[in-house]
């Protein structure tokens, strides 16, 4: 009996020519289990690096907070705390420290981070 496998598909193993069904479903079983173990390793490593970026982004805006709170005061820095919490990019993040550094008061960092 011949069995048909798909086109282009190279298994870890070589199925022997006199191979049957059940010798087929026990390899593509095998198979099976590869590419779901592989897809589970590469959904974890995913999660694990956009889990690592959001970690980064967090603490970069928790700094900001806590310098905007240090140069201008308590009420700016939970008003830009809240204005940051929308902010997803490390340029944006970036930004909003350059405008910390330039600006000479807390309006004019709200007004400033607002366009960013």
């Amino acid at each position: 009996m011949n069995v048909l496998v798909p086109a282009g598909w190279q298994p870890e193993e070589a199925l022997p020519e006199n191979a049957g069904l059940a010798e087929l479903s026990a390899m593509l079983e095998g198979e099976m289990t590869t590419w779901e173990d592989n897809f589970r390793e590469a959904a974890e490593a995913k999660g694990l690096a956009q889990g690592r970026a959001q970690g980064l982004t967090q603490g970069r805006t928790e700094l900001l907070v806590k310098m905007v709170r240090h140069k201008i005061g308590e009420v700016s820095a939970a008003e830009v705390a809240t204005l940051l919490k929308t902010v997803q990019s490390g340029e944006a993040l970036d930004a909003a420290g350059v405008l910390l550094l330039t600006c000479h008061s807390g309006e004019e960092l709200l007004s400033r981070i607002r366009e960013i």
